[in-house]
């Protein structure tokens, strides 16, 4: 019995000493959203004193307010983004609105770092300039190597993934410093190990 113990430690020794990196690795930016959401909640409020008041222009206000904030309402629903990086074992789930969700496997990624997007959009809008997390692929993932992606939120080509800092969480060097930490202990997990919801 003593032996057999011995032997599932000596197996599993990366399980018992690395810990387990959550799913959520990078949020997106909920800002918009969460305006949106205390407009929704500020005229839900008025509507419902205003409807208190108990008088024809009270009524009116009140129905108005109401539409206001079903509408602020919808636009959350829709300004609410999921996670831009996201851990699936054996892969990280990287998100652009408007082109989907990659699986890539870990053993394509190589490292984060922080970068600039630049972003010209048409017409007479002047470029923007933002913080970027940078996702390095390996050399040897050429089906990875690039990607059609909407140039609003980064850009994905010659095995680099830029995910626009617009679009994300803040991003700061203990932020990438983090994903590197959580790259590391991810690919120590073997194929068949859960991973913290």
């Amino acid at each position: 019995m003593h032996s057999r113990d011995n032997r599932a430690h000596r197996h599993f020794p990366a399980i018992m000493n690395s810990p387990i990196p959550p799913s959520l690795w990078l949020a997106a930016n909920q800002r918009p959203a969460q305006v949106a959401a205390l407009f929704s909640t500020i005229f839900f409020a008025c509507s419902g004193l205003s409807a208190l008041l108990r008088s024809p222009v009270a009524g009116g206000f009140a129905l108005g307010l109401l539409a206001a904030a079903i509408v602020a309402a919808v636009v959350t629903f829709r300004l609410w983004q999921p996670p831009r990086i996201r851990y699936e074992h054996p892969n990280l789930v990287l998100r652009f609105p408007g082109a989907g969700a990659f699986h890539v496997p870990l053993e394509a990624i190589e490292c984060f770092f922080i970068g600039v997007a630049k972003y010209e959009a048409a017409g007479s809008s002047p470029p923007r300039e933002s913080v970027a997390v940078v996702v390095r692929l390996a050399e040897r993932a050429r089906e990875w190597k690039q990607r059609d992606v909407p140039a609003e939120y980064g850009r994905w080509c010659d095995g680099y993934v830029v995910l626009d800092g617009t679009w994300c969480e803040p991003i700061a060097e203990a932020k990438v410093l983090q994903l590197n930490r959580w790259l590391v202990d991810a690919k120590k997990m073997p194929a068949t190990t859960g991973i913290e919801k």
